[in-house]
């Protein structure tokens, strides 16, 4: 005797379709978590790191000179510890490590941030 229209292949299609929904939920609050850590711990550091490797990496081409080296890491080592607002200070540290601004254009410009 038939079933009616519940029966057969169709008795388990909600299994696979769950299985897709519960994967979804568990991806998009994983992701969520990973932005929130990003965004929250050491994001800045990071970044901080990655413009003292280009510093670094400068140097090694020969594209600045030791002193230029030197007084650029000093700036940059005391750009990390008095940064009060990340954003814009990661985006004038990291011109400043790739060379596009000067010195004294990276120095005035962090006192207007900071201020």
């Amino acid at each position: 005797m038939g079933r009616g229209i519940g029966s057969g292949a169709y008795d388990y299609t909600w299994l696979p379709m769950a299985f897709i929904g519960l994967l979804l939920i568990i991806g998009i609050t994983l992701l969520a978590i990973w932005l929130f850590r990003r965004s929250k711990n050491g994001h800045y550091q990071g970044n901080s790191e990655n413009a003292l490797e280009t510093l670094k990496r400068r140097y090694a081409r020969g594209e600045i000179d030791k002193e230029e080296f030197e007084q650029r890491k000093r700036n940059l080592d005391s750009f990390i510890e008095s940064n009060k607002n990340e954003t814009a200070l990661e985006i004038l540290e990291r011109r400043y490590s790739l060379g596009e601004i000067s010195n004294e254009e990276f120095q005035q410009k962090r006192k207007d941030i900071l201020n």
